[in-house]
């Protein structure tokens, strides 16, 4: 196993053992850096894979979960833009997206990171849990995720021998430990993001309308279109859709796309203009008046007002 150590930098990347490949995840290297105030970044002593310069950025070949411990810096990918990144905050990095970061100048940083592949993480990706989109967030716990990296590199740059088993298992329970709060937001959501979860509808006509909505309706939805993929005449369609949901079809396609820019805006530093046009409104004019019209906020004020932000 290959190990780098300059004073306060520690990295680590062990062979990977047959018996992680079967669990479904292996961890391919570990690390912890302490950039000072001024320091160049990044780090000369990484292999050729990890290697990259903040004007030629990269992109991997695999997963790596890089956590701001302490400092601030900059983030940018081709699925984010631009983001200032916060003490606390953990960046998912997914293999083949473009991507490069750095610490402020003015404050360094002190950073943890474990690069990983395998079976789940690509299911895990699949669910949209996690996404290039939503790559950047602050989850809960902060000291208890702080020792479980060292946990891992300590384990990777001291015990080499019992990496293979031992190292995943402690990355599996970092991994749940990061996702935990996303996943129950989830969970807290899912009723709202599909009414057919909330309670049952009885009527197949509009249980049909329904799911097509609440899985499509990030595409060019429309009335009409949802009318002729069930095979139901558009007035009787809307007329048993007031009946059973009390609002017209159109309001149920505005609410779900206001409900998914709700997340988006609260879990995601995407642009106002991408979250628009990412949850199916025709521009970002039309999505600012809906989206007041329903909450009585734009969507920059609930934004400012609702994203979770890093304790300090």
């Amino acid at each position: 196993m290959k190990q780098f150590n300059q004073g306060r930098h520690i990295h680590g990347y062990p062979p990977v053992g047959e018996a992680s490949r079967r669990l479904g995840l292996y961890l391919t290297g570990a690390g912890y850096e302490f950039i000072k105030p001024g320091d160049p970044y990044p780090l000369p002593s990484h292999p050729e894979l990890y290697a990259f310069t903040w004007q030629r950025g990269r992109t991997l070949p695999e997963y790596q979960l890089v956590h701001i411990a302490a400092g601030a810096g900059e983030f940018e990918s081709e699925a984010t833009g631009h983001i200032k990144l916060e003490a606390g905050m953990v960046i998912m990095l997914i293999p083949d997206v473009w991507h490069r970061y750095r610490p402020d100048p003015s404050t360094g940083w002190e950073s943890h990171w474990i690069s990983f592949d395998g079976e789940l993480p690509h299911l895990w990706g699949n669910a949209c849990v996690i996404a290039p989109e939503t790559a950047i967030w602050s989850p809960d716990s902060k000291l208890e995720l702080s020792n479980r990296y060292q946990e891992i590199i300590n384990l990777v740059v001291n015990q080499p021998e019992h990496v293979s088993t031992a190292a995943t298992a402690l990355a599996l329970s970092l991994l749940a430990m990061v996702l935990g709060d996303r996943l129950a937001l989830q969970e807290q959501t899912d009723t709202t993001l599909n009414p057919l979860l909330a309670r049952e509808v009885s009527d197949p006509m509009v249980a049909k309308a329904l799911k097509m909505i609440w899985t499509h309706s990030h595409r060019g939805l429309s009335v009409p279109k949802i009318a002729a993929d069930i095979n139901a005449n558009r007035r009787t369609l809307e007329r048993r859709f007031a009946q059973v949901r009390g609002r017209s079809v159109l309001s149920e396609i505005i609410d779900c796309r206001i409900t998914r820019a709700k997340r988006l805006l609260i879990e995601t530093h995407l642009p106002i203009k991408r979250v628009a046009y990412g949850v199916g409104f025709s521009s970002p004019t039309h999505f600012a008046v809906s989206f007041r019209r329903e909450l009585g906020l734009t969507p920059a004020t609930f934004r400012k007002r609702f994203r979770k932000r890093p304790t300090r």
